[in-house]
């Protein structure tokens, strides 16, 4: 005959159960407790409707939970890890961490409408953390989502990081719980607005993408990151009219349009005329009377 083994019981309870009826037994109260929450609300509901639901004595409920809130508590428990399930077991690759964040919200949302243990939740006009424990800072789906972008999606892990998944965790929580109290199916642009407010508050951590060279191939710079090559300077070609310096005799020196060389000096040494602005008329004077 097999042995059947005593299923592992997440949730927090009064006595842990050491045979698999009771664990079974835990389950149906949980089941019980989602339907009837989902139909009556929270607060119209009580201990003996979760009991009756479960076709359990009302002693049995109060053997593992105090209270219908600790019953709702392990609900949310529940909920937590059936859609981490979910969103692993899809194998799909994904682009892009905002790709992911649709995926993981589109998967939440649709548990919100079809299963009854996110129906009550998303139903039951709580108050925001009055199903959380009081004992424990942690929330094990912001938990979840750091992993995942920590592992996957190159994210740094910082306590930054974390408290803003847990802003966003909070927030996703209230606003969808609003948007399925404006609608029975979900108020659509409240649910699009939190998705959006979630991605803004996580782009602030994005990792920052590398650029590729514009030209040349890339090297490595300082602290390895990767520049552009330099390219080599070209020099300034020199123009004919450019005046050149003599290092030794420091007198300046002009290039000849017509053969090209170097002539150094004055370039009217040797004429006479050179300076004076009456030697040309002079001249003309002279040769006119011969």
């Amino acid at each position: 005959m097999a042995r059947v083994t005593v299923p592992d019981t997440p949730y927090r309870v009064r006595r842990t159960p050491t045979q698999y009826r009771a664990s079974r037994q835990i389950e149906r109260i949980l089941d019980a407790a989602a339907r009837v929450v989902a139909t009556k609300g929270y607060a119209a509901t009580t201990t003996a409707d979760i009991a009756k639901a479960a076709t359990v004595s009302i002693g049995s409920v109060y053997r593992y939970f105090p209270d219908k809130t600790a019953v709702m508590r392990a609900v949310v428990e529940r909920n937590t890890r059936r859609f981490q399930d979910r969103v692993l077991a899809d194998r799909t690759p994904v682009r892009g961490w905002r790709a992911g964040l649709d995926r993981a919200y589109a998967v939440y949302v649709d548990m919100c409408r079809t299963e009854d243990g996110f129906r009550a939740i998303s139903g039951a006009g709580l108050a925001a953390g009055e199903l959380e424990p009081q004992d424990d800072a942690k929330d094990p789906l912001a938990e979840a989502f750091a992993t995942l972008l920590v592992r996957h999606f190159a994210f740094t892990d910082t306590p930054a990081l974390r408290t803003t998944l847990l802003q966003c965790v909070t927030l996703a929580d209230v606003l969808t719980r609003l948007a399925f109290r404006l609608a029975r199916t979900g108020h659509q642009d409240t649910l699009e607005r939190t998705r959006g407010i979630i991605e803004q508050l996580l782009a602030a951590h994005e990792p920052a993408a590398r650029e590729p060279a514009v030209d040349g191939p890339a090297v490595d710079g300082p602290a390895g990151h990767e520049t552009a090559a330099q390219e080599p300077a070209v020099p300034e070609p020199a123009t004919e009219d450019r005046v050149a310096v003599d290092p030794v005799a420091a007198e300046p020196t002009t290039v000849d349009p017509a053969t090209g060389d170097l002539t150094a000096g004055d370039p009217t040494a040797g004429d006479p005329t050179a300076g004076d602005p009456t030697a040309g008329d002079s001249a003309e004077r002279e040769s006119a009377a011969c």
